[in-house]
């Protein structure tokens, strides 16, 4: 700063100790010497206080060293002295704009807009204060203030191109892009080359949704400087915004071409990229962004679930521990990760990181996975607790009805599985599945017409529901509709050939309804399947002995007696078949050897006691003696078997009456689960029927 010093009136009467401290340190500062100016200017000053010059000397050295504080005090003083003191009014001013600059450059905004307010005062119109002024105001506390001072300085120099530039940018600041704009065209109007104003009026359009004029002036920006990497990038953010995916890949790829450490330009990529499903193509642009920008927390979080999707679940989890670490309240990665954890297996920790998220984010879908991750590792009680709180969030979540109704169901909770099932089926006009698992539930609890209701309707809603067909023939064998299990088992295994049992179950069931020959069909289809069933080739032999087909029955109770030599009632079998076709010598032959190597049971258990009747060694009336000994539980079925086996030794001996009566006395004990007392039925109807 160029300081002006005028030297005293002549007129002025100096005292001469006085004066000689004064010229010596006028010398002094002409020569730089501001230290010493100081030390004589105040040798003066203590001389001959009122001696004006002195101070305006001592504040100039002062000012030359930069202390203004000290140069304006001083300055002030002469002024004091002398009011008409031109020159110390001018450097006063100096030393305001001096000090106010120092303080700018110290960060002191507000002291140094007050220094250069005070310059005014003392140099009213001074244009390039103005701008001076306007850039030292805070912003935003100042930002109108500022406004109006750079109005003031372009009133003045209204052809300064750099300053409409500023002012546009403090318009920018404003947001009033309005008049940023406007400004912006000032300026080139006044230098049409000046390409950083085109990119800057081009984000101020993009600001006020003028598109169109944004992208002229960033072509405009890209035809003065073709490698200005941000001028692409902004015109790709238009293109995307607009649709216009290919052109805007086209820009940010140019972008990043040009600028490898515009992050900006890889994120933009990494999201277009994400949008197109090419999560490959996604995760090696956020890398590029990652290495730039290694603490954002969001890329992380972007980049994993572009992992995920590409299947990298490992390099996922990462990633969503690395967004976790530097935001820990992060609780979208919380719950990615979660659901992530549960993709891996890891239940465990899936639920750990789904309640750090529903502990600040109630949420029924997210409940519902986490009541998901404890059934899959078959803590039920807890899933039933997370589905129950999704429900009181969202209680018509068919889904978590269903999946409750699972788990009370795996628990034994039948009522509770059946009014969660009884919702979901509300919710859904389609629930094949939810009417079968009901179906089933009503069943153990023996509504046997409830739960063939369910499996009907499931069968209705899905034609081939081949286990709805087989567990509503098995509720109607319980209810007693044998014909009807019959008829659904047909359907079960016209849709699943594959499981030999149903045929056997079939066989059964076609028996209790009475179609023989479709059992004995059965029977054949199923023992051809599983040739090695004992259970089964004795259903069939008690099934051809019921039909008179004895030497059919003989086959099988052979080769029961084959597979299961301990089976003392298939020996029983056989001998009255034997007898009954005429073998009956052989056949007590047979049995009493048999009954001398017998490996189970005791000598005087009841099967004993059935030996030696068909023997010979006991009468009728012994033999139903025997039956008193038995223990109260098997008495009965005890005196099943007696009468049955009574009636076939009588209709040995020809006498069919009174075996006509032991067989109707077998009937009576009402133990339908015994052969004998099927056979007894069947031997009384091919009685009545010879009548």
């Amino acid at each position: 700063m160029v300081l002006a010093l005028l030297l005293a009136p002549a007129s002025v009467a100096l005292c001469q100790n006085a004066a000689d401290y004064f010229s010596r340190g006028l010398q002094e500062e002409r020569s730089g010497d501001f230290a010493g100016a100081i030390t004589n200017a105040t040798q003066a000053a203590a001389l001959q206080p009122d001696f004006a010059p002195a101070y305006l000397l001592r504040g100039i050295a002062e000012e030359g060293r930069s202390n203004f504080d000290g140069a304006i005090a001083d300055f002030d003083k002469a002024i004091s002295i002398k009011p008409d003191l031109a020159t110390a009014r001018k450097n006063l001013a100096l030393a305001y704009k001096g000090r106010a600059l120092a303080r700018q450059s110290a960060n002191d905004r507000p002291g140094a807009v007050d220094d250069l307010t005070k310059y005014f005062a003392l140099v009213p119109g001074d244009a390039e204060t103005y701008k001076l002024r306007a850039d030292a105001r805070p912003v935003p506390q100042g930002l109108t203030a500022a406004l109006a001072d750079y109005h003031k300085y372009l009133s003045l120099k209204p052809d300064d191109a750099g300053a409409w530039n500023d002012l546009a940018q403090l318009e920018q600041k404003s947001g009033e892009w309005s008049n940023t704009i406007t400004d912006y065209g000032k300026a080139l109007a006044l230098k049409p080359d000046d390409a950083m104003a085109y990119l800057n009026r081009a984000l101020a359009e993009k600001n006020a949704g003028d598109l169109n004029a944004a992208t002229n002036d960033l072509e405009h920006n890209i035809r003065l400087v073709p490698g200005n990497a941000r001028a692409w990038f902004e015109l790709g953010q238009i293109e995307q915004s607009q649709g216009n995916v290919r052109s805007a890949t086209d820009d940010y790829t140019k972008a990043g071409e040009l600028k490898p450490d515009l992050a900006g330009a890889w994120l933009s990529l990494a999201a277009i990229k994400c949008t197109a499903a090419d999560w490959s193509g996604a995760v090696a642009d956020y890398n590029k962004y990652i290495d730039l920008n290694s603490g954002d927390a969001m890329a992380y979080f972007k980049r994993a679930e572009a992992k995920e999707k590409s299947g990298d679940l490992d390099g996922a989890l990462s990633d969503y521990d690395d967004a976790i670490a530097l935001k820990p309240g992060f609780w979208d990665a919380y719950k990615n990760r979660g659901l992530a954890k549960f993709h891996a297996g890891d239940a465990t920790g899936a639920i750990s990181d789904l309640g750090e998220y529903l502990g600040q984010h109630p949420d029924a879908d997210l409940l519902y996975d986490c009541g998901f991750a404890w059934q899959n590792i078959g803590n039920l009680q807890n899933a039933i607790v997370d589905y129950q709180k999704a429900l009181a969030l969202k209680p018509d979540f068919a889904d978590a009805h269903y999946n409750c109704a699972l788990a009370e169901q795996m628990l034994g909770d039948a009522d509770g599985a059946i009014a969660d099932f009884s919702s979901y089926i509300a919710e859904k006009t389609n629930a094949p599945d939810a009417y079968n698992n009901r179906g089933i539930l009503k069943a153990g609890k023996n509504n046997f017409a409830g739960a063939i209701a369910d499996f009907t309707a499931a069968v209705r809603l899905q034609p081939d529901f081949i286990d709805a067909y087989k567990n509503r023939g098995v509720a109607e064998r319980l209810s007693g509709n044998f014909a009807a299990e019959a008829a659904d088992f047909k359907k079960y295994l016209a849709l699943n050939t594959n499981d030999p049992a149903a045929y056997n179950t079939l066989a059964l069931a076609e028996k209790a309804a009475g179609d023989l020959d479709g059992a004995i069909a059965e029977f054949n289809q199923y023992i051809k399947l599983v040739p090695t069933d004992v259970a089964a080739i004795k259903s069939r032999g008690y099934l051809h002995f019921d039909m008179h087909s004895f030497v059919d029955a003989l086959i099988d109770f052979e080769k029961a007696g084959d597979l299961d030599a301990t089976d003392d009632y298939v020996r029983f079998r056989i001998w009255l078949i034997r007898a009954r076709l005429g073998d009956k010598k052989i056949a007590t032959d047979d049995l009493v050897n048999y009954w001398s190597e017998r490996k189970t049971g005791t000598p005087n258990d009841w099967p004993s006691m059935v030996e030696r009747f068909l023997t010979g060694q006991m009468d009728e009336r012994e033999l139903f003696a025997a039956t008193g000994e038995a223990s109260p539980d098997t008495r009965t079925g005890c005196k099943c078997e007696a009468n049955f086996y009574a009636g076939e030794k009588r209709l040995l001996d020809g006498n069919k009456a009174v075996a006509k009566d032991y067989f109707q006395h077998c009937l009576d004990t009402g133990e339908k689960k015994f052969t004998e007392y099927a056979s007894a039925a069947a031997e009384l109807k091919f009685l009545n029927a010879a009548q």
